[in-house]
């Protein structure tokens, strides 16, 4: 059944999500297991990413999924604003619509990186 109305998003989904980020980028997809995600999330239940996200994959396409989101609502925004005023954009504007919010996810997820790491080093 397909869902119209998101589902908010619940502390425990949030919590793996933001645990499994960290992780990865400290050691790589392939270096981190389900059960050190959901251990660094607080959570109890070894099981929690099987139970939230069904598989790791799963928990990796979720995250996709938000990254995704973002870039668009950026977009979006740059669009409506184009319309707002009333007049048609420049190509360069159009690109810039395009790829900017793509690199500054990117480089917001480095620096974020870059930080976890410098807080988990003794």
């Amino acid at each position: 059944m397909v869902r119209l109305n998101e589902k908010a998003e619940s502390d425990a989904v949030g919590a793996l999500k933001k645990a499994a980020m960290k992780l990865f980028a400290e050691r790589g997809v392939d270096g981190v297991t389900v059960r050190e995600i959901a251990s660094a999330a607080g959570q109890k239940n070894h099981g929690a990413v099987g139970y939230h996200f069904g598989s790791k994959a799963d928990l990796i396409r979720a995250l996709v999924v938000d990254g995704a989101k973002l870039i668009d609502e950026r977009r979006n925004v740059d669009l409506a604003r184009f319309q707002a005023n009333g007049c048609e954009p420049a190509l360069e504007d159009i690109v810039r619509t395009l790829v900017y919010p793509s690199i500054e996810l990117a480089e917001r997820a480095r620096k974020n990186a870059i930080t976890a790491l410098s807080f988990s080093s003794p």
